[in-house]
């Protein structure tokens, strides 16, 4: 009886074992089976993680970038903003001291003018990210060319000639456009009774057409003028020869020239030549010496008129045998608004005495030395700055 009693036990025994080993590996297929689905429904949710990860990647990429472009747009107007604010200031001193005193003379009126921009300069713009590449278009004779600048004659059209490109003026602005270089200047070289004028003038407006507000225009400029380039899709006219009269700077129609266009719409070009020991501010396509020194004073007074300077070193432009050392130091020294520079700078070494001399604060040019015109200075360089 004990022997069946342990034989019925072991045999319960055994069904209980088949039993739950049947149970066990069916509950393990279910694992394998939950597990599988698991890993799958996992994989599925990588997948859409990482799709979302990458377009978050994306937005936050395109994110960046827009910031970057609204703090740049920012900048300039919290530049062109601050001067109109201290614009704003002197006038508003010169009316207090005018209530009080029945007169003010235009001598004291420059100067509460220059005590202000100077007050306004040492706060602001020497925290400006300064010296950036501007980019340029010198068209002559139809053609967009490299020149010497002190060659240039406007009998017969003649220039010394660097480079004469293949391409026409819409290609280069083209190209600046996509590399998001902004502020460059377009020079028409000939003047308005030139035979060659009117091809000059519609490789320009081809330019312009190509970039819109992206780059300023200049040669020939006038009040009467101006807005007919600012339609075409300039950001700013560039004025030189027209606020001179018999040598000295014509305060009148510099006032005029700023009430038809404003002066946020204005570069005053003070390009110049040295004679003796100071450099004189030279114009009509850089053959007619004026009697005005550049000099800080000026610079203070002339930035009453216009948003930014262009300054060719012309002894040296075209010659990239390196910048006039001293205009560069003085318009270094000088606190105002933006200022390039244009003129001998041959090498990425000559940049950085450049870059020195100037102590950082100016923008510059660079032309016949830039590979785009058969230089040797390679754009890309200049790109990264």
């Amino acid at each position: 009886m004990c022997t069946c009693m342990l034989l019925g036990t072991t045999a319960c025994g055994n069904r209980r074992d088949t039993q739950n080993d049947t149970t066990m590996n069916d509950a393990t297929d279910k694992t394998k089976d939950n597990n599988d689905k698991t890993d799958r429904n996992e994989n599925r949710t990588d997948d859409n993680s990482n799709g979302k990860a990458d377009n978050v990647v994306d937005d936050v990429t395109d994110g960046v970038n827009d910031v970057v472009d609204g703090v740049t747009n920012g900048v300039d107007d919290l530049t062109r903003g601050a001067t109109d604010a201290v614009d704003d200031a002197a006038d508003g001193m010169t009316k207090i001291i005018t209530h009080r005193t029945g007169r003010i003379t235009s001598r004291f009126e420059y100067r509460i003018n220059k005590c202000c921009r100077r007050s306004f300069a040492a706060l602001f713009y020497k925290r400006r990210i300064v010296m950036k590449f501007r980019p340029c278009i010198d068209i002559h004779n139809g053609k967009v060319k490299q020149i010497v600048g002190g060659s240039l004659k406007d009998e017969g059209d003649m220039a010394q000639t660097n480079f004469t490109s293949e391409q026409d003026a819409a290609w280069y602005a083209e190209k600046y456009k996509q590399d998001g270089l902004k502020g460059g200047h377009i020079i028409l070289l000939n003047s308005r009774d030139s035979e060659y004028f009117e091809a000059t003038k519609a490789q320009a407006l081809l330019a312009l057409s190509a970039y819109p507000g992206g780059m300023q225009i200049g040669g020939g400029i006038t009040a009467e003028n101006a807005e007919e380039y600012l339609d075409a899709g300039a950001s700013h006219v560039i004025v030189t020869s027209y606020i001179f009269r018999e040598g000295e700077v014509d305060r009148s129609r510099l006032r005029r020239l700023k009430d038809m266009v404003g002066k946020e719409r204005i570069v005053l070009d003070l390009s110049c030549r040295k004679k003796g020991n100071d450099y004189y501010i030279v114009t009509n396509r850089w053959q007619t010496f004026t009697r005005e020194k550049l000099s800080e004073e000026l610079l203070d007074e002339m930035a009453q008129y216009c948003d930014e300077f262009l300054v060719h070193g012309v002894d040296v432009e075209g010659k990239s045998s390196g910048v006039e050392g001293e205009l560069v130091e003085l318009l270094g020294r000088w606190e105002g608004i933006p200022v390039t520079y244009a003129g001998g700078i041959g090498s990425m070494e000559e940049l950085e005495k450049f870059k020195s001399l100037g102590h950082g604060k100016l923008d510059f040019t660079i032309g016949s030395a830039l590979d785009l015109f058969g230089g040797t200075i390679p754009y890309k360089n200049l790109l990264r700055l």
